[in-house]
């Protein structure tokens, strides 16, 4: 009896060891970044250009390689990106003419040493061919690092993580894309009580033919004493065809759009304005929200009730 508990201790023990390492190395693995995040590059076909990237690796890890891949919108949530790896230059050759990487001498698929704590720059050659229809295409460049897991063998089993730097380009015979949008809704409760915040939902439609930046703001006014407030749309990407929820810039941070914290009492008009880069169209729509100190009176009310039964119990 003793000798199975023994056993079954030291493969407890074991286990522990190994999952415990498993967990460590891949959070370790997780410890990469590049810049940029995300290139916008408009070409004329039959062109080419680099772009470089910087790869920092601060894992203990080194094997790195390159893939490029395209991807789409995810249809339920056209903020997230859904990746083809199917179609990317390791698996396909689709699109094995537009790149080629220049620093350092490999080929896409292929492993190369990036020291531990170390970075370097990546140069990939991008060429449009010249029969590339006129259009937009969307490729995310995929560094992949891994280590073996030595507790095992240096080939039965690797820890691998991945992180991506987006490329929009922009196949066009002229420097000037027709750029349209649309407002496919701006909306404000249109009831609140004074102590809240308006909060605005904003999605907006790239109608064009490229992909393009909202430019513009939220103006919310008080009917009443004429004082307004204004809300900067934030820039960010709305890719051609699609559609996608917009929020606002503050002190160079993302944030929802809602008015700033205060007292807010009557009828606002929240005036929205923008287009869409070079768009020459500026497009506005108009909501109303109506704040009233709906806790104020309930306050008073409850107050009042409660004064009163108190003082019936005192007079009895």
């Amino acid at each position: 009896m003793n000798t199975k508990i023994k056993y079954f201790f030291k493969l407890f023990i074991i286990l522990f060891i190994f999952l415990n390492s498993i967990s460590n190395v891949s959070a370790q693995e997780l410890n990469i970044s590049v810049s940029p995040p995300i290139t916008e590059i408009l070409m004329i076909p039959g062109k080419e250009t680099v772009q470089t990237y910087t790869l920092t690796n601060g894992s203990d890890s080194k094997l790195i390689s390159i893939d490029i891949v395209p991807f789409l919108p995810d249809i339920e949530n056209p903020e997230e990106i859904v990746i083809n790896e199917k179609d990317g230059l390791i698996q396909s050759k689709t699109y094995s003419s537009w790149f080629s990487i220049e620093k350092p001498e490999v080929v896409f698929g292929q492993k190369f040493n990036l020291p531990s704590n170390s970075e370097q720059n990546i140069s990939v050659k991008i060429s449009v061919p010249k029969n590339a229809i006129l259009k937009d295409y969307y490729f995310t460049v995929l560094f992949s690092i891994e280590k073996a897991n030595s507790l095992i063998s240096e080939n039965s089993l690797q820890t691998k993580a991945q992180i991506g730097s987006n490329i929009l380009i922009t196949a066009s015979e002229k420097e000037d894309v027709y750029k349209a949008s649309s407002t496919v809704l701006f909306s404000s409760p249109f009831i609140i009580d004074s102590l809240q915040k308006i909060d605005f939902k904003i999605i907006l439609e790239n109608t064009g033919r490229g992909f393009g930046k909202p430019i513009g703001k939220i103006t919310i006014e008080n009917l009443i004493t004429k004082k307004t407030e204004v809300l900067d749309l934030a820039p960010l990407n709305i890719l051609s065809s699609y559609s996608r929820e917009i929020y606002c810039l503050k002190s160079e941070e993302i944030v929802p759009c809602e008015s700033s914290p205060k007292i807010l009492i009557g009828l606002y008009k929240s005036t929205l304005s923008y287009n869409l880069d070079s768009e020459s169209q500026i497009h506005q729509e108009e909501t109303y929200t109506f704040a009233f100190p709906i806790s104020f009176i309930v306050a008073v009310i409850v107050t009042i009730i409660i004064y009163k039964i108190i003082n019936s119990k005192i007079k009895k």
